[in-house]
């Protein structure tokens, strides 16, 4: 038999509810190409009753393998639905988590063909009747401070996920062994992409949840060989003490603060190299020889990547909040919008959407551009000036117009480096 694309594979215990979710969210998928493989750990309650009546139905028809059998713990369970994928990549959709809808296979079958190795995107967290959307920066290289995106939001090749199997040696890592096991695909150089997709939704009442000082203890423990730097301090503390009133209006006041000192002091400062001393400071990763002029605004700067030999021109307006990547030798100019935020507007509480945007080697943004969330502008790309590009942008085109149209192509022999030479900047 042909291989499927996609082995979804179900780890449960003794939870036959939330099972019953999982199992009908994965019957639901209209892209097909996939096996189905349950591992439950020999559960006491109703879950095998659950496992089998599913099996039994259309709905069960792509479950390639389940058993019911005593194991160690969740990271067992996992290793051994991993040894039985023949998909060519790997999904963990565990029982009480669900797919966000059902085409996310289909989106996800549109990079699979991608050079990647590991794919993911964002997740909807569920925090009693409150939905909070869970962003992952498109910049992997925040893998080396802690976990970026939720296990369960991800697709690994399974030749790569069977030669990396959950260490269960490594005991004093308890729950953060999925983290580990991440952190060491990254170590080795493996290649990470974020997709504009949500792809998971989870109850927040999780064990990582329930037990943040040991989260972040494991944390430390798999990272301490690349110790976390001081942006990572801003993270630990808001999620540590967001429960406590106090901390968090004092958390608060410090954000207000380093946002005040970031868009209305520091952006003055005519030196760029004590701003970008700051920039750095506050997450920002700048690349060599790269120059961000005068009177910037920026939204999340620590969601901000930018490559080497680029310019930025004054006054610009960043919100990176979905996180923007650009890449090297682009050329920004004055009053450019880069705008990865917005709202869903049929949602009844003004729901906040969130989508990166990626801009190629050698591209040139004209003045007063704007740029909308979930766009990749592709390598020598020209967006001319004024015009508001709502889609994807190809190699080498040159765009203008609202909204933004193909208007002719550009020499693909560049030859120059964004550098400007003035000091003051």
């Amino acid at each position: 038999m042909q291989k499927p694309i996609f082995s979804i594979i179900t780890i449960n215990r003794n939870n036959a509810e939330g099972l019953k979710k999982t199992l009908d969210s994965i019957a639901s998928q209209t892209y097909r190409d996939f096996e189905h493989i349950i591992i439950d750990g020999a559960s006491t309650d109703e879950s095998v009753d659950v496992i089998k009546k599913y099996v039994e139905s259309p709905a069960g028809k792509n479950v390639s393998y389940w058993v019911s059998e005593p194991d160690s713990g969740i990271y067992e369970a996992m290793n051994k639905g991993i040894t039985k994928a023949c998909g060519e990549w790997i999904n963990f959709m565990n029982s009480g988590d669900t797919f966000f809808d059902a085409q996310v296979l289909e989106k996800i079958k549109t990079y699979s063909d991608t050079d990647a190795d590991i794919l993911f995107g964002d997740s909807i967290e569920i925090d009693g009747n409150k939905k909070n959307e869970v962003l992952c920066s498109p910049d992997s290289n925040e893998l080396f401070k802690h976990p970026t995106y939720r296990h369960g939001a991800s697709f690994v090749r399974t030749e790569l996920h069977k030669k990396y199997l959950f260490d269960l040696s490594k005991k004093h890592l308890g729950f953060a062994l999925d983290y580990n096991c991440i952190y060491q695909l990254k170590l080795n150089n493996y290649k990470f992409k974020k997709i504009p997709a949500i792809i998971l939704i989870y109850e927040k009442d999780g064990i990582s949840s329930r037990n943040l000082k040991k989260t972040y203890l494991y944390i430390y423990r798999i990272t301490r060989k690349k110790k976390p730097v001081y942006s990572t301090f801003f993270f630990l503390f808001n999620t540590l003490f967001a429960k406590n009133n106090i901390f968090a209006k004092l958390f608060f006041v410090l954000s207000s603060i380093y946002h005040l000192f970031l868009n209305h002091c520091i952006n003055h400062i005519p030196i760029y190299i004590i701003r970008k001393l700051y920039y750095r400071i506050c997450g920002m990763k700048i690349g060599k020889n790269t120059k961000i002029d005068l009177n910037q605004y920026f939204i999340t700067a620590g969601q901000f990547r930018i490559g080497n030999d680029s310019h930025i021109n004054h006054n610009c307006f960043i919100d990176a909040r979905g996180g923007i990547l650009i890449h090297d030798n682009v050329s920004v100019s004055h009053y450019v919008k880069l705008v990865t935020g917005s709202h869903d507007v049929n949602s009844t509480t003004f729901k906040g959407k969130f989508s990166s945007i990626e801009i190629d080697d050698n591209v040139w943004i004209g003045i007063n551009a704007t740029i909308l969330q979930g766009v990749k502008i592709g390598k020598g790309a020209v967006v001319c000036a004024g015009a508001v590009v709502t889609k994807n942008v190809d190699d080498y085109e040159i765009v203008a117009g609202i909204p933004a149209k193909v208007i002719g192509h550009r020499n693909k022999q560049l030859d120059y480096i964004c550098h400007p030479e003035e000091l003051f900047v």
